[in-house]
């Protein structure tokens, strides 16, 4: 658990470095070997770091915010150890941005909410309180790592946000 917890860790705050370098990132590149590109391929290649600039609204000051999604767990050991550890890590490495954080999982939010009291976010509710509080750029983490309806879950309601942000970036 330990070494998978670093690893996460580690690709969490390596996708934060967006931050440093302006939000731009790149994806996997493909071999130049490769002549025949289809589209599927190409949007293959985007897979790990996809990121959105808002020519609309480039003019707006940056206000940046890190908006971490994660499935979540209704373990509260579990998650001291995992979601927590993971966000006071990308705190800590980047203590002038806000961290905020969404649970995909609906039956969590509420299992965590009758449970312990705690109202954790959907990432819609994140995404409207970002907006709400004038934030420009966000940086979005996904911990949900292995590509299916989660993380299709979390790119997709990101892309959705497109048009209400400066920058969007998701890793």
């Amino acid at each position: 658990m330990k070494k998978s917890m670093k690893a996460i860790l580690s690709a969490s705050v390596a996708a934060l470095c967006v931050f440093g370098v302006g939000f731009s990132a790149s994806a996997y590149e493909l071999n130049a070997e490769v002549k025949d590109v289809t589209p599927a391929l190409r949007e293959a290649s985007t897979i790990g770091v996809w990121h959105h600039s808002n020519p609309d609204l480039q003019n707006l000051k940056n206000k940046d915010a890190i908006l971490v999604m994660t499935f979540g767990t209704t373990f509260a050991d579990t998650r001291a150890k995992t979601i927590d550890a993971v966000e006071a890590a990308i705190q800590k490495a980047h203590p002038d941005i806000p961290v905020f954080e969404a649970y995909t999982s609906h039956i969590i939010i509420d299992r965590v909410k009758a449970k312990e009291g705690i109202q954790k976010m959907t990432p819609e509710e994140a995404f409207s309180k970002l907006k709400a509080e004038g934030y420009t750029r966000v940086a979005v983490v996904s911990l949900d790592v292995i590509p299916g309806m989660e993380y299709s879950y979390d790119s997709i309601i990101t892309k959705m946000q497109m048009s209400k942000f400066k920058e969007l970036s998701l890793a």
